[in-house]
């Protein structure tokens, strides 16, 4: 009897870039995603010293920021998120550079 070789793991799951675009005011950083057709609640958003993930199967957005952004106490420098099912989500992220 011919041993056979051990069946193959799946392949990994292909994660897809979602189109996005970035905006900058005196303040804040703002990524714009076009994803109209997600489940909000299953999507994760994470901003970490010059990092900002979003996630949401099977979309997956890495970006890595020329400088750290702000993490402030106080309410106003949050990374806030929105979803609108008309337009798309977009996070407003503390700007390193402010003034600028």
């Amino acid at each position: 009897m011919q041993a056979h070789p051990p069946p193959s793991p799946p392949p990994p799951l292909a994660m897809l870039v979602p189109r996005f675009s970035l905006q900058q005011t005196p303040n804040t950083v703002i990524v714009t995603i076009k994803l109209p057709y997600i489940r909000v609640g299953d999507a994760e958003v994470s901003a970490d010293g010059r990092d900002f993930v979003f996630y949401c199967r099977p979309y997956l957005l890495k970006l890595q920021f020329p400088h750290a952004l702000k993490n402030n106490e106080d309410e106003e420098s949050h990374c806030r998120a929105v979803y609108d099912a008309n337009l798309v989500s977009g996070a407003g992220l503390p700007s390193p550079c402010t003034g600028r």
